[in-house]
């Protein structure tokens, strides 16, 4: 009897710290099974995908078919723009014959080149494609009066073949003829600036 009495405080001491100890072997049994694991209570979060890369389609045009030699001039009007061929002035160009596709070209720039005994000449400014793509026909000229309009026309020694991509700074030399004395107003087709003056004196 007495060794009962003495035992029955230690069981129930070791029943409490039993039941004490329970939740915290539950919460280890729980937490220390690896993800995915069988027997695992937490369900495996699957990663994120990573955001897509591939970029919406550019809108910068490719390149353009068409005739190169044809290559506008360039908005600068001057050299050293992108696709201008160096040089400090213009080349001088002399008409060819039999061209094909003949066209008008606008003008850049038109001067008085020279005025000798009622002799004038003028000079037409224009860029345009290199040779054989483009090439001077002539330059026409219009008289109205005492006024003068001149029309650059190019066209092409050959049709149907590639010539560089290249903007060309031209020059053209033609006679009005010879004036009588008097004041001349002479400008060029595309040339937006107010015609320039000539006078021929006795």
């Amino acid at each position: 009897m007495l060794h009962r009495a003495r035992l029955a405080p230690m069981t129930r001491r070791l029943r409490s710290l039993a039941v004490g100890l329970a939740p915290m072997l539950l919460l280890v049994a729980c937490t220390g099974a690896p993800a995915g694991s069988p027997g695992s209570s937490a369900a495996s979060a699957s990663p994120s995908a990573p955001a897509s890369s591939s970029a919406a389609p550019s809108d910068t045009p490719g390149p353009v078919g068409g005739n190169p030699g044809l290559t506008p001039a360039p908005a600068s009007g001057g050299p050293g723009a992108s696709g201008v061929a160096p040089g400090p002035s213009p080349t001088e160009v002399q008409p060819v014959a039999n061209l094909l596709n003949i066209h008008d070209v606008r003008a850049e720039a038109v001067f008085t080149t020279e005025v000798t005994g009622g002799h004038v000449r003028v000079t037409a400014v224009w860029w345009s494609g290199p040779a054989p793509c483009s090439e001077l026909s002539e330059v026409k000229v219009d008289r109205a009066g005492n006024d003068f309009v001149l029309t650059v026309r190019e066209g092409a020694a050959q049709m149907g073949i590639a010539c560089p991509a290249l903007a060309v700074h031209k020059q053209a030399t033609v006679s009005l003829g010879v004036l009588p004395v008097g004041t001349y107003t002479v400008t060029a087709l595309g040339i937006d600036t107010a015609p320039i003056t000539v006078s021929v004196s006795g």
